[in-house]
């Protein structure tokens, strides 16, 4: 977190202004159809670097249904740099702005980061912001840095390993063994351009039928990721029912966990 660029996108000691200009009827379209989550374009001033041809979409999962299903607007975005140019913020491509839904005190997931950054996990950049649309305040957001190739390179030094991402929806992300068929595992979602081979496959194989866990697993990030949501008490994670909200890297054969999404902490 002691980089310069960090610190230019992610300050901690200030709330930084995102202003966001898009044409009115495209706002109110992706308001109207905030479950559809498509793309529009727009111009965005961050922390007074300026912008244009910015996707910008609804994003969330729960909240997003709540947001949907109540009276206000104040659906969480993400922004997206490189949607239609090849751009980026300081190298990061996309940051979500999270309207902290089912946290009144708004600190939740800032704490939850700010810790999981103090133990040494992989953690992505967050700051607070004011997010303005076409000159009115919309409202008080947590930015979260999303996680892509920017954050891989700051913490692992390379961006080619196989990534996932673990969704309740489907099977598998609970990491039990259900063969030998990638395709099986439905809730490890592929986030990376491609799989390294049979890395998944090795890594479950050895979790489920083997003993040698460091072989295919950084076991010390595992049991501060494990430690973190425990007295963070966020079960919204693999701790809990629901197996998700979290993300596997593969570097070099290894996997780590990734933090991520803690406004039920």
């Amino acid at each position: 977190a002691g980089c310069g660029k960090s610190s230019t996108v992610f300050p901690k000691d200030k709330v930084i202004d995102v202003k966001i200009t898009i044409d009115e009827a495209d706002f109110q379209d992706m308001l109207d159809n905030a479950s559809a989550e498509e793309y529009k374009e727009a111009s965005v001033n961050y922390n007074g670097m300026q912008f244009d041809h910015v996707g910008i979409r609804t994003k969330g999962n729960l909240s997003l249904r709540s947001v949907v299903n109540s009276d206000s607007d104040r659906y969480s975005f993400k922004l997206s740099f490189d949607e239609y140019l090849n751009q980026t913020l300081n190298g990061i491509s996309k940051i979500n702005l999270n309207n902290n839904y089912s946290d009144a005190s708004y600190m939740r997931e800032f704490l939850t980061y700010e810790l999981a950054d103090s133990v040494g996990l992989p953690t992505p950049g967050f700051s607070y912001v004011n997010v303005y649309v076409n000159d009115e305040l919309w409202g008080f957001y947590l930015a979260i840095e999303q996680i892509g190739d920017s954050y891989l390179e700051r913490h692992f030094n390379n961006s080619y390993g196989a990534l996932y991402k673990a969704e309740m929806t489907g099977a598998g992300s609970d990491l039990a063994w259900l063969g030998n068929d990638p395709d099986s595992y439905t809730g490890l979602v592929m986030k990376s351009k491609s799989s390294n081979d049979d890395v998944l496959i090795d890594m479950l194989d050895e979790l489920n039928n083997g003993s040698d866990y460091e072989k295919v697993l950084d076991v010390d990030n595992v049991l501060k990721y494990v430690a973190l949501n425990v007295v963070a008490s966020n079960m919204d994670s693999y701790l809990g029912m629901n197996k998700q909200n979290y993300y596997l890297y593969e570097n070099k054969g290894v996997f780590s966990v990734l933090p991520w999404d803690y406004n039920m902490a």
